[in-house]
């Protein structure tokens, strides 16, 4: 039956040849009636405008976002290596950390929220298009996200600044203290057909007694083309080779799915 804005733009048209018309054979009655002729034409030309008005942009429903479409869900992940995960669309682009009130660091720049964090976070965050997705694995305590974002920031000197600077910091959050490691992992970019990449592990570990437990948080951040690929993983305890190969099967059909997209003219 079609839309609604498809019927009135087609009455639109109706309305267009009728005026058309009418203006063609006004032009060969006597004056009287040419009179009458054009106080019809009036109306018309009166229909028209108020269907145009009708009948203007489509905004019934929203632009599709192509960023969307090249982001990674537990359909495009191998269940041999991706097993107990559930998937929740990010709405938008998270914000970046801030720094908790009362809390200091030394380093002083290694504060939590602090600029050089921010700096790596604003890649997979800023930029007209993006989109991303939330896992959690109840059982395994981990929770992961990757996201892509259309950006030009400068991938390796943000992490290499924040690494550089952070490698070993404390940190006092008031009634308590943790000690925070920032590590950057080997990567070859080549191997995810990237033209940059970066890889830090961070790891959070109390020196207060009956503290929480230590916790990790890996972050592998790639450039292609004008877009960042963008993923996360943080789980309890120390970095170890499972929560290397969890990371490195999420990032590598993230990489994979937003270059295919781009291959194909899509993004």
């Amino acid at each position: 039956m079609g839309t609604i804005r498809t019927r009135l733009q087609s009455l639109w048209w109706s309305l267009i040849d009728c005026v058309s018309n009418w203006w063609q054979r006004l032009r060969d009655l006597p004056g009287r009636r040419k009179a009458a002729g054009a106080g019809a034409v009036a109306v018309l030309v009166g229909a028209v405008v108020a269907v145009a008005v009708l009948a203007g942009p489509d905004r019934s429903e929203p632009a599709p976002n192509p960023a969307r479409m090249a982001v990674v869900t537990n359909g495009d992940l191998p269940a041999n290596l991706w097993t107990g995960w559930t998937e929740t669309p990010i709405a938008g682009p998270p914000a970046v950390a801030v720094t908790p009130a009362g809390a200091s660091a030394v380093p002083e720049a290694c504060v939590p929220g602090g600029q050089l964090q921010q700096q790596v976070q604003h890649l997979g965050v800023d930029g007209p298009l993006w989109a991303g997705t939330a896992f959690v694995n109840v059982a395994l305590g981990a929770r992961a996200e990757t996201m892509i974002a259309a950006n030009d920031g400068d991938i390796n000197r943000a992490v290499d600044t924040w690494s550089a600077a952070c490698g070993q910091a404390r940190v006092n959050l008031g009634e308590s203290t943790v000690d925070v490691q920032v590590k950057q992992l080997p990567v070859n970019a080549s191997a995810y057909r990237l033209k940059a990449a970066r890889v830090v592990a961070q790891t959070v570990t109390p020196t207060t007694p009956n503290a929480e437990a230590e916790s990790s948080t890996l972050t592998a951040v790639g450039r292609s083309g004008g877009y960042v690929s963008y993923v996360t993983l943080t789980f309890p305890g120390p970095v170890n080779d499972d929560a290397i190969v969890t990371l490195d099967t999420l990032w590598r059909a993230q990489a994979a799915k937003l270059i295919a997209y781009q291959q194909t003219g899509e993004l």
